[in-house]
């Protein structure tokens, strides 16, 4: 995958260059806070787009709107992007009206996992990477995390391993596979998978998710723990 829809150097380069996203003449004054969030693209047309997300879990979903347009040729409907925006109200994980000032793919764009034997997992090339966070939005796992690669990536996906798909504790592997070369360097990485199936399967206690970072929360794996109030009825 080339990088220049799948990678941002940091938050302030991603402000400035990563790409034209949307089309406004309101560009509001540098005054106001801008955030970044990993955000659902669900509507977008002449009149602007509407972006939707879950600050953490299963807490209240967040819709921010804006009478920007976004690329379409770029950003598909329903798929996962970042965006870096400014609220009119200045406030975080609040509803509201935004200006986005630009917005960038994430790897997984929102698509469900893959899944693969043990075997199979354990036979893919997976570079080191340093992982920021990993949180539960939802019905989507969000990965921040830094890689090191030149001007492409070869494999960044969620696997899921089958022999523990009926489990109470299904376990996911993160792969990332950069690309070695003398213009290799670290990036910061944003993704986001839909785990919505198996993170509902009534047999799930908890998802466990295993990196080749093993510093983070002291550990290589992260246990997402289902509580009472996540299970939801059968209807």
């Amino acid at each position: 995958m080339k990088l220049t829809k799948s990678l941002i150097l940091a938050v302030s380069v991603l402000a400035a260059c990563v790409f034209s996203a949307c089309n406004s003449n309101d560009d509001p004054s540098d005054d106001g806070q801008y955030f970044l969030d990993i955000v659902t693209l669900e509507s977008n047309g002449d009149t602007g787009a509407v972006l939707t997300f879950r600050q953490v879990d299963d807490s209240p979903l967040i819709t921010l709107l804006t009478n920007q347009r976004f690329d379409s040729g770029t950003f598909k409907i329903g798929e996962r992007i970042i965006v870096y925006y400014h609220p009119a109200g200045d406030k975080r994980y609040v509803s509201d009206n935004v200006y986005v000032a630009s917005a960038n793919t994430t790897f997984g764009g929102g698509e469900s996992y893959k899944t693969a034997s043990a075997a199979e997992i354990a036979a893919m090339d997976s570079d080191p990477i340093k992982v920021q966070s990993i949180w539960r939005s939802g019905e989507y796992l969000n990965v921040v995390f830094s890689g090191v690669t030149s001007n492409e990536v070869k494999n960044c996906d969620l696997y899921l391993n089958s022999a523990t798909k009926d489990s109470a504790s299904p376990v996911l592997n993160f792969i990332f596979d950069g690309v070695n070369g003398p213009m290799a360097q670290a990036y910061n990485f944003y993704a986001s998978f839909n785990i919505g199936e198996l993170w509902n399967s009534l047999d799930t206690e908890n998802i466990r998710v295993v990196t080749t970072d093993d510093t983070y929360l002291g550990s290589n794996t992260v246990t997402i723990i289902k509580k009472e109030t996540d299970i939801k009825p059968i209807e």
